[in-house]
């Protein structure tokens, strides 16, 4: 297989535990709970476009992994291959396994599946996630329009969750509704703009438990994500840039205990909006600064919790040759977060985080990096990070 260029990136989604009363993403209001996987683990923004870039024109292998906490950590690593098998027909994979503080968790999601060439600047794709059990198997179809390089591209997917649920699922569980979303990743440049998207919003999946001697303790439940990130850029030709980043994530879920037949409730929605600024000097520096502003909801039938933060960053590298880099950063986070009695008690503050990072780039389809961190006061959490980038 021949190397070609770049991959990162990406923002969050959930598939949490069912039960009426929730707790919050990251077990708390934690004051470093998004400084970590937003700005400390981010990853570098021409690495991602790079990413952005090579997303439906070849391969590619992202990993990036960093410890959070004492005890908890960040895994975000994202494979995708599409291989030519005859003149017509690639075989397609997808995988994203995404585990996080700050979002509920969910399982590693694969997509194997087909692409079809009906025309030049058309495929046709079906994919399928196969699961060990048939009622945990997910489907989803769409269209793929590019360009002749592949590097334009707007790929659209309708999707269902666990379609087999009804026929399937072996305790006597009735599918009241089958998860529906519309699933998009997009790209596309005019002039000196280049804009990138992807997310997935849909309808809710609704399941109820008739069969009390299998499932005792729930009548019924509910659940439904979405998730989107997007990013626009202005241009230099000098290779400096601007640019504007949106994610959002939201997570909503419903159960019924059969014990008190009361339906409990839980939600939480997050955006993240940010503006970063790349600007290169000669040959053997560069200078990247970035701030965010964080705003999150999170509510159920015990607590509601709201939460605003401001985080500036910045950035220097010293280019050593053509390989190896060193790059020294500054990230600041004020943070504040209220909530009703039953929530954590109501703070607001302002914590400092300093890294130190080693990068190397064999190639423009090979990028590894290790970076170090830690809070000026020593008494506090420092961290470690790896992040891997492959195009092939």
């Amino acid at each position: 297989m021949r190397m070609r260029s770049g991959v990162v990136l990406a923002l969050l989604v959930a598939l949490a535990a069912r039960a009426q009363a929730h707790p919050l993403p990251g077990g708390g209001p934690n004051p470093l709970l998004y400084l970590h996987p937003l700005v400390n683990y981010g990853t570098d923004p021409d690495w991602t476009r790079a990413w952005e870039r090579s997303l439906q024109s070849a391969n590619s292998l992202r990993v990036n992994v960093g410890s959070v906490s004492t005890d908890e950590f960040l895994t975000d690593i994202e494979l995708h291959v599409s291989e030519p098998i005859s003149s017509v027909f690639r075989v397609l994979y997808d995988m994203r396994w995404f585990e996080a503080l700050h979002v509920e968790p969910r399982d590693a999601e694969h997509f194997l599946g087909f692409g079809l060439a009906a025309l030049p600047v058309l495929d046709v794709q079906l994919q399928v996630h196969p699961a060990s059990r048939k009622e945990e198997i997910d489907l989803r179809v769409g269209l793929l329009l590019h360009d002749k390089s592949c590097e334009q591209y707007a790929r659209f997917f309708l999707r269902w969750d666990d379609p087999l649920f009804d026929e399937k699922n072996g305790i006597g569980a009735v599918g009241e509704q089958t998860a529906t979303s519309v699933q998009w990743v997009a790209r596309g440049t005019l002039g000196p703009l280049e804009a990138f998207s992807r997310g997935l919003y849909g309808s809710a999946n609704r399941r109820s438990y008739p069969d009390s001697t299998r499932i005792p303790d729930l009548i019924s439940d509910s659940e439904q994500t979405g998730a989107s990130e997007t990013r626009v850029r202005l241009l230099d030709p000098g290779g400096s840039f601007v640019e504007l980043e949106f994610a959002h994530h939201e997570f909503e879920s419903s159960a019924t205990p059969r014990a008190t037949g009361v339906t409990g409730h839980y939600s939480n929605s997050l955006f993240d909006l940010a503006l970063r600024g790349v600007w290169i000097s000669g040959e053997a520096w560069r200078l990247r600064g970035e701030i965010h502003r964080l705003g999150q909801h999170a509510e159920s039938t015990s607590f509601d919790y709201s939460r605003k933060e401001w985080m500036p960053a910045l950035w220097l590298r010293r280019s050593l040759n053509q390989v190896h880099d060193i790059e020294v950063g500054y990230m600041g986070t004020s943070y504040r977060w209220s909530g009703s009695p039953e929530s954590p008690q109501s703070e607001d503050g302002y914590r400092q985080k300093l890294e130190l990072a080693w990068l190397i780039e064999p190639s423009e389809s090979a990028r590894l990096q290790f970076s170090v961190s830690h809070e000026p006061d020593p008494q506090r959490f420092g961290g470690a990070n790896v992040q891997v980038q492959v195009v092939f």
